[in-house]
């Protein structure tokens, strides 16, 4: 009976995830952009929302580092979670910019199993800025990182859930957004540099063709002043 209810358990909670519908806005989010990710799920329900993202560092003299700076994080329940593959250990270090003097807290994991994979995880994180600095030791030439931000939000009467997400401390490439077991890949951009008016532009190439005129003048004059000049002599 215990075996028959737990399995109710796991199909109940599979189709309530299943019920997750949501989209990302913007679809192709710039560098410093607020990504909000909103949808739909039952009525008055937990909705997890979960943003990873992967990234391989090198190791240089068995020692690899990666800083992510100035992460804002959102007041609501929330887990930070790291996980580094082809590592001996894990630190994790965060500064506390809310603290009159910040300084680093270190949280830190050995590898286990084949391949050498170390995981910190911290739950129901203040509300604040941080600074992050992972880092460890490493025997291979490089470890892949997952970075992955867990947040809480419970939809409205409607069903309705929204969640944003700052990207202003974000490595540009892919992320995977994840709500419910629906999951969609979102690419972060840098800016693109912004391209002068064509007023200005012809602007510009008129005042390098009077400059270029001018230029042509004055050497004609430097040819054709001394010539007159010689030729007026010669006639007296």
């Amino acid at each position: 009976m215990k075996k028959i209810l737990f399995v109710l358990l796991i199909l109940i909670a599979v189709a309530e995830a299943e019920a997750v519908n949501f989209a990302v806005n913007p679809v192709n989010p710039v560098k410093g952009e607020t990504v909000t990710i909103h949808g739909q799920a039952q009525p008055d329900e937990d909705v997890t929302i979960r943003i990873s993202f992967e990234k391989v560092v090198q190791v240089e003299d068995k020692k690899y580092t990666f800083f992510v700076p100035k992460i804002n994080i959102p007041e609501a329940e929330n887990r930070f979670t790291v996980t580094a593959e082809g590592c001996e250990d894990l630190k994790v270090s965060i500064k506390d910019y809310a603290e009159r003097y910040p300084h680093w807290v270190t949280h830190g994991s050995e590898a286990n199993g084949v391949g050498g994979v170390a995981e910190v995880s911290e739950a129901d994180i203040p509300a604040v800025i941080y600074d992050v600095l992972i880092h460890g030791q490493s025997s291979e030439e490089s470890v892949r990182l997952t970075i992955t931000a867990e947040g809480y939000e419970k939809t409205d009467n409607a069903g309705d859930f929204s969640y944003t997400y700052e990207t202003a401390s974000l490595p540009t490439g892919k992320f995977i957004v994840q709500a419910g077991n629906k999951t969609e890949t979102v690419y972060l951009h840098l800016p693109t540099p912004p391209t002068a008016p064509v007023r200005i532009v012809k602007r510009e190439i008129q005042r390098s063709s009077v400059i270029e005129l001018l230029q042509l003048l004055l050497v004609l004059l430097a040819f054709v002043v001394p010539l007159v000049i010689l030729a007026w002599k010669k006639r007296k």
